[in-house]
């Protein structure tokens, strides 16, 4: 079965779909209030991406790591990405999402996607990452 039809199928079974507008209201009156507490938002996300990652991994286990975080942004509406290998971690770089819409700072509005593309990570792969935003990316590297 190929990638992307794969994914779809399990998303289908774990996931919930929402409206983007709504959930883009929703978050933007979270950050309205919340904004200093990003990083709970962040790491509720972190949490997030582990279930997803291990819930699939062991089907996943054949295919390069960067082609499953492309596919699983875009077959989530989460948005479409650009993944890059570094020498210690990734560069996940965010080419579109609908957070954006959330609110005008993208350090803010990209905490969830960071968060997750983090959990996800650690839990597919079995090593912990450290991340950070840089402007629209996401940077992951290898805790030592």
């Amino acid at each position: 079965m190929e990638l992307r039809e794969y994914m779809k199928n399990i998303l289908k079974e774990e996931g919930v779909i929402l409206p983007k507008e709504l959930i883009v209201k929703l978050y933007s009156e979270i950050l309205k209030f919340a904004g200093g507490f990003s990083s709970l938002i962040q790491a509720t996300s972190t949490m997030a991406g582990k279930a997803i990652a291990n819930s699939i991994k062991s089907q996943f286990q054949n295919y390069d790591i960067s082609q499953i975080i492309e596919v699983f942004y875009e077959e989530t509406g989460m948005g479409k990405v650009k993944v890059e290998k570094l020498e210690n971690g990734y560069k996940i770089t965010i080419l579109d999402t609908f957070l954006l819409k959330a609110h005008n700072k993208p350090e803010l509005c990209l905490k969830p996607l960071q968060g997750a593309t983090e959990g996800f990570l650690e839990a597919f792969e079995n090593i912990e990452y450290n991340s950070r935003l840089e402007g629209m990316s996401i940077i992951l590297e290898r805790k030592r």
